[in-house]
């Protein structure tokens, strides 16, 4: 077996250096590093969790959580691989997958390990001295959230360890003071780990390290002979001189830490903070100011990234605890103070066992045998008390903590609420009854197809509709289904099926079954949709089938009727009012199953049966769009139909048509925007009211409002209130495609939508402008229309006056 072996960077050695000079390789445990590690375990939830420092041939653990080794060679280690990336985390969301990994023997050996997430620790070099990784035995991903944290806490890992440095700093610098030979002298400031920079009483710089180099950008040579001044911004180098004489004649040492914060200057004209300690020593040429100069950048960085962690937690909507093996608080974020209402003095020092009702103690001793045995808990859905004596309903993730011996002395809780999922799960609950009744009252049934294991998921309806002994689960093999329609219907409709699957788009079918207890034969009509997963593919084909024999039944007695009333005349116009009666009666039938259909498809884009991805909203959309265009068409036909039959009722009442106009311009304002197109109203107060129905009125401004917008690809649409020749009017015109002249005789026919180019893109039941004309002429008024191809058209409505007519404008 070959281990795939990371490459190692091109500035490896430079970074193996770098990672001596922090001094911390084969150094005790920290606490603070055995907290951070404890805590990226926990945000991330996974079992373990190290400090890993990549050295020259082997890979050791500064802390480690979880882990029992304290380093491994650096050829197995996954570590190697993510300090090749200083700005990125290295993600293994499943290592025996992943070729880099799969024959790596942490993966197939006794450490299991399937999952890896590491941070590198990059110091402000660039050198990437290891990483703050999380590990578990099981595939996962990490959320936004977590791959965030993980890498706040990297950068807190190199904080600290840059403290740590600082402080050690001061201890080297502090030795020149006491050194008396001038080569000794010169050695201890040349290998002091921070910027040295040695000034005569004048303030000549007479000696510097390197690190003074490398902060400053000026090279030795540059520096040694000029006035120290040059390292400082010029509003600082005023009082400079006063500074130094003081210092002079009262010496004292000024330690790192209690020493000047000020800014220094780069050769390149850069400021940034520094802090300066201050020492007098003695040399052969006289007093010295010995300066030890470090980089204050770092507490700003630490500063900020303390904030920004602070921030991450106190943001956090999760309830994060932590207890000990007796179950004694220990920590206590806000979101615990929210959810329970404690405040964490309150609560620190107190047992959990208060938030615990009486009946679930048990729980806690079951989770503490759990966390002693070093297992984790996760997504525990249970009860808790807050403050007010409520029961909430909360789901609790705890892990237990270790210290850096590996031992476990505590456990970390994440309780998160779910009191919303629950109320949630229960109104789903209470809506799928609804549904289930409302299905049921209107005899339709229900069905799911898997497509990936073949079955169906029946409802009680739809094992009475085929006449099928109901199941238990009302799980059924799709066999069942295509056993019970008739052979001759079968493969159309499995072609039709197949082609709405192929679609993942939605479908509509009609079929005959023989239903198995009587033998009977029943027609069915189906609705389909099918849903997609994350990729597009479709997963599961949904619909509903609805017995509809009688009413196929009485269409056949029906056509069989006009047949017969239409071999005379005067049976052919009782046939015509039979057939509107029919239409209308029809009508309302249909009106209900679509309105089930929509009320069922606006409950599912609710999300209330459970999440939807974006196709299957816009499928559903798609359903219910098409549902409210067929309700349109089937008020439009139940408009006509009525009209004609002579039952329409519509009253007669003043109505202002610059109000009207007015109300109906501002409706459909938002569509002409959307098409770039300038909509005005030129209303004219002088224009009296009309004698109309109000309603019937706004219908046909709407009706003629919405099709000039449909067919204007660009340009205006100008709506007029005035004065005709007939009587006080509307007039709406646009610079759409128009109408041939041809085509104008065919305007006003039922069922008729004329080809002007546009027609084609747009849905239309060639019924609008017939209903219209027939409510302007039931108001005693006329729609007529004007029209040049290519130019535009004119539809205008003339309306009787109330009272005497007006005279002609």
């Amino acid at each position: 077996m070959t281990v795939n072996v990371a490459p190692r960077p091109a500035n490896d050695a430079e970074r193996v250096v770098a990672l001596h000079g922090y001094a911390v390789l084969d150094t005790a445990p920290e606490p603070a590093l055995d907290e951070i590690a404890a805590l990226a375990a926990n945000v991330c939830g996974t079992p373990i969790a190290l400090i890993s420092l990549v050295d020259d041939q082997r890979v050791w653990f500064k802390a480690r959580v979880g882990f029992d080794g304290a380093e491994l060679p650096r050829d197995v280690a996954l570590d190697a691989h993510a300090i090749l990336r200083p700005d990125a985390l290295l993600i293994v969301e499943d290592a025996q997958t992943d070729p880099r990994f799969a024959d790596n023997p942490l993966v197939t050996g006794d450490a299991a390990i399937r999952f890896y997430a590491g941070a590198p620790l990059v110091t402000p070099a660039g050198h990437v001295l290891g990483t703050l990784c999380v590990i578990d035995h099981q595939p996962r991903k990490l959320n936004a959230v977590q791959r965030q944290t993980l890498g706040v806490l990297s950068r807190s890992v190199m904080t600290h360890m840059a403290l740590q440095r600082s402080a050690a700093a001061e201890r080297p610098c502090s030795v020149a003071q006491q050194v008396d030979g001038a080569e000794s002298y010169r050695a201890v400031v040349e290998a002091a780990p921070c910027g040295i920079v040695v000034v005569d009483q004048a303030g000549i710089i007479t000696l510097i390290n390197d690190h003074t180099e490398a902060l400053f950008g000026w090279s030795r040579a540059e520096l040694v002979g000029q006035a120290v001044e040059v390292l400082l911004p010029e509003s600082l180098r005023a009082g400079q001189a006063i500074e130094r004489d003081r210092f002079f004649a009262h010496p004292e040492t000024r330690p790192m830490g209690v020493g000047r914060e000020l800014l220094g200057r780069r050769k390149d004209g850069s400021e940034f903070p520094l802090e300066i300690g201050l020492n007098l020593v003695t040399t052969a040429e006289g007093p010295r100011v010995l300066a030890t100069v470090v980089d204050n950048s770092w507490r700003q960085q630490a500063e900020d990234e303390v904030r920004r962690l602070a921030e991450i937690v106190a943001s956090s909507n999760d309830a994060i605890i932590g207890k000990t093996l007796d179950s004694v608080v220990t920590s206590w974020n806000a979101a615990a103070e929210r959810l329970f209402g404690y405040s964490e003095a309150e609560m620190i020092g107190t047992p959990i066992t208060r938030l615990i009702p009486t009946e679930r103690l048990d729980e806690e001793r079951h989770i503490l045998e759990s966390i002693q045995r070093g297992e984790r808990i996760r997504d525990f859905d249970t009860v808790r008390i807050n403050k007010a004596g409520q029961h909430i309903d909360v789901s609790v993730t705890i892990s237990p903590i270790t210290d850096h011996a590996g031992r476990i002395i505590g456990a970390s809780k994440i309780v998160r609420d779910i009191g919303e999922r629950k109320r949630a799960e229960q109104a789903l609950s209470i809506q799928s009854e609804r549904m289930a009744l409302a299905t049921k009252s209107h005899g339709i049934g229900v069905w799911d197809w898997d497509l990936s294991r073949n079955t169906v998921l029946w409802d009680a309806r739809m094992f009475e509709i085929y006449g099928l002994p109901e199941v238990p689960d009302g799980v059924l093999d799709y066999r069942d289904w295509a056993n019970a329609v008739l052979p001759e219907d079968l493969p159309a409709q499995e072609a039709q099926l197949q082609e709405t699957v192929r679609r993942c788009g939605r479908g509509e079918r009609k079929f005959r079954i023989r239903r198995r207890i009587d033998g009977a034969l029943r027609v069915i009509q189906a609705s389909e949709m099918v849903l997609t997963d994350t990729s597009g593919e479709g997963v599961r084909v949904v619909g509903i089938n609805y017995d509809v024999t009688e009413r196929e039944e009485a269409n056949d007695r029906l056509v069989a009727l006009n047949d017969e009333l239409r071999a005379a005349t005067v049976r052919a116009q009782t046939a015509d009012r039979l057939k509107s009666a029919f239409l209308a009666t029809m009508s309302h039938e249909l009106r209900t199953p679509l309105n089930s259909i929509i009320g069922f498809t606006g409950v599912v884009l609710q999300e209330l049966p459970g999440p939807l991805n974006a196709e299957q909203k816009k499928q559903l959309e798609m359903v219910r769009t098409s549902s409210r265009h067929l309700l349109s068409l089937i008020n439009d036909v139940l408009d006509l139909s009525k009209i004609e039959a002579g039952e329409m009722q519509l009253s007669a009442e003043p109505v202002d048509l610059c109000a009207a106009v007015d109300a109906s311009v501002a409706i459909v304002r938002p569509l002409a925007e959307s098409k770039g197109l300038t909509l005005r109203a030129e209303l004219a107060p002088a224009v009296g009211p009309v004698v109309g129905d109000p309603q019937r009125v706004k219908q046909i401004l709407m009706n003629l409002l919405s099709n000039a917008i449909k067919f204007t690809r660009h340009g205006s649409i100008t709506v007029s209130v005035l004065t005709t020749a007939s009587g006080p009017g509307v007039q709406v015109a646009d610079t759409g495609m128009g109408i041939k002249a041809e085509d104008m005789v065919e305007l006003f026919k039922p069922f008729t939508q004329i080809e002007t180019g546009l027609s084609r893109n747009h849905d239309g039941t060639g019924l609008g402008l017939v209903i219209c004309r027939k409510f302007a002429a039931l108001m005693g008024g006329e729609v007529h229309a004007e029209s040049v191809w290519e130019k535009g058209s004119v539809f205008t409505l003339v309306l009787p006056p109330v009272g005497p007519a007006a005279p002609a404008a």
